[in-house]
């Protein structure tokens, strides 16, 4: 019996990437590499942002209350000056049509210690994490934050607290005209404002 071993024959041909379509592919797979890697950067630069933009918030009204809690404590402690003492003003009896500028405020101000002061230069506005974990002006490790108060009296019986607290290059004074409108996310900044009245006549 004869065999005819030729048509068991395997064929053998196979058919290589060229050089042209292993660049091609790896170009793809870089460009889809290099867009989820940005992906995720910005993913992490918006965290970041939205965690500064919390933090400023919380400075923010942190400062209104400290303003308030001069202007309460007066009102406990019945000063005869009246609920606006300790605060910036013409003189003890004078608050009317009073403006006041670039304020900064101890963290645990009370009652008697003075503790506002206005017009201050721009480093001194920059808040520093503490000893004791708090932002405060002055003492501390240095951080992005920096908070302005401004105090305006519209009259004798009404004061407006705007406070203003940055986290980029633009410090809180360069905001103090316009933040109504300029003072934003964008700008890395954001402000609070409180209006307090006199208490118990004063």
């Amino acid at each position: 019996m004869k065999y005819n071993f030729k048509k068991f024959k395997i064929s053998k041909s196979y058919k290589a990437f060229s050089f042209a379509e292993t660049i091609i592919s790896i170009f793809v797979i870089t460009i889809g590499l290099l867009a989820a890697v940005g992906l995720i950067a910005k993913t992490l630069e918006q965290s970041l942002d939205v965690k500064n933009q919390i933090i400023a918030g919380e400075l923010a009204q942190e400062g209104a209350e400290l303003v308030r809690n001069i202007r309460d404590n007066n009102w406990a402690s019945n000063d005869s000056y009246g609920s606006f003492d300790y605060l910036p003003k013409h003189s003890n009896s004078n608050y009317s049509q009073a403006s006041y500028y670039d304020c900064t405020i101890g963290y645990g101000s009370v009652y008697g210690s003075g503790p506002m002061s206005c017009g201050v230069s721009i480093p001194l506005m920059g808040l520093y994490n503490n000893f004791y974990g708090y932002y405060a002006n002055g003492i501390g490790t240095i951080t992005k934050f920096s908070r302005g108060i401004n105090l305006i009296y519209p009259d004798a019986n009404d004061l407006a607290a705007i406070v203003i607290v940055t986290w980029g290059s633009k410090d809180p004074s360069y905001f103090d005209a316009n933040y109504s409108t300029n003072c934003n996310t964008s700008n890395k900044c954001t402000y609070t404002q409180v209006t307090l009245t006199t208490w118990g006549g004063n």
